[in-house]
């Protein structure tokens, strides 16, 4: 079951602090130190990893999507450097493969974002809350010049991102530009939900934060599914080819699209038309993005952020006599339900001569004679 973080921010947000707050909730110390050795294109001096302060933020998502992390550790990476990415080029006029480390102020931004993602995605957390971001008041002096209390950045990262400000009466910056840009990447909400337990709790430096579980009513039975965050993209096309449609769908899936569908429509004129659908990460977008540029006639792709409940699920293969069979296993209501894989029944057609209704039913009396069942080799989490 995936916990909830809720996070008060009192002293502002940077996030080298925040790291140090995920650590004492209990974060992985471990699985951060084998994650940043292995991560591309860092390099080790002495105890240090660096890497060059003059590497573009879209090299960093380039290297983010062929790293090892997991999905919602790279989307969390990916995202607060896409809101970096999109301030930075407003606010100083740059394209955006220009925009560097040095805009950051240096690797070790880059490190602390890497390490906060790895450490929630340890932890488990899925939601962030955060009620209010607070700043301080007065100036600032970046690069010889003068800027006001919030700095340009973080009050247009609050803007754009919909982030409740509360100004205090202490002087100087409290929130870092990076440190917006993470709390836009990560955060869900701004409210407690109605009944919740809380795991841990602890206070470290600028932060208050606990780690709660959502229950139901007042029965403090946890809640089945769980959430997280995708992408859907969309695009009118009434003068593409049906071969082009086809081809560019099995593309998307082959990049790694958790769906793509069309949708007929009619569009201005009366024409008939189809809406192209594709369901993504946001790791995953900017190559979803380009595929459907390369390969069809739009010239505009509308793309919105969504959140979505998905009920806990794994995969499972389980070795029959007739071959190895693939299963989706998930859970609601305390009662556990399956579905074969398939790409699993198509091989064992293929093997067997079966009708697709016989492999169904195969697989089904194969899955049940097998109950109960404990984990082997060939069983991982979706």
């Amino acid at each position: 079951m995936n916990s909830i973080l809720y996070l008060q921010c009192y002293d502002g947000i940077n996030v080298h602090e925040f790291c140090t707050l995920l650590l004492y909730l209990g974060g992985d110390q471990h699985a951060l130190d084998k994650a940043v050795e292995n991560f591309p294109g860092l390099c080790k001096d002495n105890s240090d990893y660096h890497i060059k302060k003059e590497t573009s933020l879209r090299k960093l998502q380039q290297l983010t999507a062929q790293s090892m992390l997991s999905d919602n550790a790279k989307e969390i990476i990916c995202r607060t450097l896409e809101i970096l990415i999109e301030i930075i080029s407003k606010l100083d006029h740059l394209p955006t493969d220009e925009i560097s480390l040095v805009a950051l102020g240096g690797h070790e931004v880059f490190l602390d974002v890497i390490s906060a993602a790895i450490l929630l995605d340890s932890l488990g957390i899925k939601d962030v809350i955060v009620p209010v971001l607070y700043e301080g008041t007065g100036t600032v002096c970046i690069d010889r010049k003068t800027y006001p209390v919030p700095v340009p950045a973080v009050a247009e990262i609050a803007k754009r991102y919909n982030i409740p400000l509360h100004i205090t009466d202490q002087q100087g910056e409290l929130i870092t530009a990076t440190g917006a840009a993470f709390v836009a990447a990560v955060f869900t909400s701004r409210v407690l939900p109605e009944n919740f337990i809380i795991e841990n709790t602890k206070t470290s430096g600028m932060f208050r934060a606990m780690l709660i579980r959502e229950t139901t009513c007042e029965t403090g039975t946890s809640v089945e599914h769980e959430s997280d965050q995708i992408w859907k993209l969309e695009c009118n096309l009434d003068d593409c080819r049906g071969e082009a449609l086809g081809f560019t769908m099995s593309a998307l899936f082959k990049a790694g699209a958790r769906d793509v569908y069309f949708t007929p429509i009619y569009m201005k004129k009366n024409r008939p038309a189809y809406q192209l659908n594709v369901i993504c990460s946001l790791s995953d977008r900017n190559q979803m993005e380009h595929i459907i540029f390369k390969n069809t006639t739009t010239i505009g792709i509308r793309r919105l952020k969504m959140s979505r409940s998905i009920l806990k699920r794994r995969s499972v293969n389980r070795k029959t006599k007739l071959g190895e069979i693939t299963y989706k296993v998930y859970t609601f209501e305390n009662q556990e339900h399956f579905s074969p894989e398939y790409e699993s029944l198509v091989t064992l057609c293929e093997k067997t001569q079966m009708s697709y209704e016989e492999a169904y039913r195969y697989a089904e009396l194969s899955y049940n004679m097998g109950k109960p069942f404990t984990k082997y080799q060939g069983e991982t989490d979706l």
